[in-house]
């Protein structure tokens, strides 16, 4: 939490309403964002669908016509993984997808301008984290393919943001709202992280509906 309030911190020049998500309810740590920012709202959410059903929860209740861009951030343990060609150890793939956008004001304002500026651009995130759609693990790709169908989404070769942390603009996931989804769609999380999930799949579906709106991710 004090790393994400730390980061937060990065955040200026424009007007923005924090929401945090929560499957277990903890006072400290509701303390601590409310001595942040005292306006932040807190939203409990069943233990599914990792950081991603939670995301999609917000965006499905979100009125869309006061907000330009949604920033996702979400907690994330230590990594002992290797992607593109890196090893990301301990803290290397959440400190890699924050740093993209909140490294620092500057960094943070350059994003924003970016966006402002280049109506075509749709999403930021980690360079070092984007990564090629093909080569998954087949069980994703299955469940992507059934999962494209159901919502009507055609899908393509490409790239996604491995972590799924980015700043987007908010319109390019409007069709969100019309998805009908369950807690059970996405099962229960007993253990930090896994494969071959709605979740996982979810992470790409996300860059698909950006793409597939006509946008860039850079």
């Amino acid at each position: 939490v004090d790393y994400f309030i730390d980061k937060l911190m990065n955040i200026n020049g424009i007007d923005w309403d924090l929401v945090v998500t929560y499957s277990s309810y903890s006072a400290e740590t509701e303390a601590k964002l409310k001595d942040f920012k005292p306006d932040v709202k807190m939203v409990q959410v069943g233990n599914a669908g990792y950081d991603v059903w939670p995301f999609i929860q917000v965006i499905q209740n979100v009125d869309f016509s006061e907000y330009d861009y949604v920033l996702k951030l979400h907690t994330k343990g230590q990594s002992k993984q290797r992607l593109n060609g890196l090893n990301f150890k301990e803290w290397l793939w959440r400190d890699l997808l924050v740093n993209a956008i909140l490294r620092s004001r500057s960094r943070f304002t350059s994003c924003i301008k970016l966006l402002d500026e280049q109506k075509e651009i749709g999403m930021l995130c980690s360079y070092e984290l984007f990564k090629d759609m093909e080569g998954v693990l087949p069980e994703e790709s299955d469940m992507l393919q059934e999962e494209a169908e159901r919502i009507s989404l055609d899908v393509e070769d490409g790239f996604f943001c491995a972590g799924t942390m980015f700043l987007a603009r908010l319109d390019a996931f409007r069709r969100l709202k019309d998805i009908e989804f369950t807690d059970e769609l996405w099962g229960t999380l007993n253990k930090s992280h896994g494969n071959g999930t709605l979740a996982h799949v979810y992470e790409r579906i996300f860059c698909l509906m950006l793409v597939d709106e006509g946008y860039e991710i850079q």
